[in-house]
């Protein structure tokens, strides 16, 4: 495991729609090379691996490896992952994501 899911779900951030942290989520949900996530954010491989720790710790997410892809890891408790629409407020994201 590269980074622990958050135990405490108030620590859980929703991505905003249309972002690229929400995009970097959705590959890893999938599960992604490094090589898709630089190509899918434009950004070069030390930017990814950076935003993959950084990134998915600040939003309570997790992160493992399994040969040579990476997969999302949710914490105990959220059944998908959460996106939250630039209109929604980030508790309302978080309900739903937990329903």
């Amino acid at each position: 495991m590269i980074t622990e899911p958050a135990k405490d779900l108030r620590l859980v951030r929703p991505a905003t729609e249309g972002t690229k942290r929400n995009l970097l989520v959705q590959a890893l949900h999938r599960g992604a090379i490094v090589e898709h996530l630089c190509e899918a954010l434009g950004w070069n491989r030390s930017t990814v691996m950076s935003a993959r720790r950084w990134d998915l710790t600040q939003m309570g997410l997790g992160c493992e490896r399994k040969g040579e892809k990476y997969f999302l890891i949710r914490p105990a408790g959220v059944n998908r992952i959460s996106v939250r629409a630039k209109s929604i407020t980030r508790a309302d994201a978080l309900v739903a994501a937990c329903k």
